[in-house]
């Protein structure tokens, strides 16, 4: 989830596979991106508890553009 004032990052959806315990979460800027911080995004994690009930997880992270 990217803050309203945020343009051109993006990352896709992942899932990690049934018996695995983590996946690679690729963000993406463009190639003409501007140096500097991108401000705190939130990558929000859903999974299902007992294969039914949904859960939510928020983590906040700092995309840092470097040349």
């Amino acid at each position: 989830m990217l803050p309203p004032n945020v343009q051109g990052v993006e990352a896709a959806e992942v899932t990690i596979p049934a018996g695995q315990n983590e996946a690679k979460l690729v963000v993406r800027v463009p190639a003409g991106a501007a140096p500097g911080n991108r401000a705190n995004l939130t990558v929000r994690a859903t999974a299902l508890f007992q294969g039914k009930h949904p859960t939510t997880h928020d983590a906040r992270l700092s995309v840092n553009v470097t040349k």
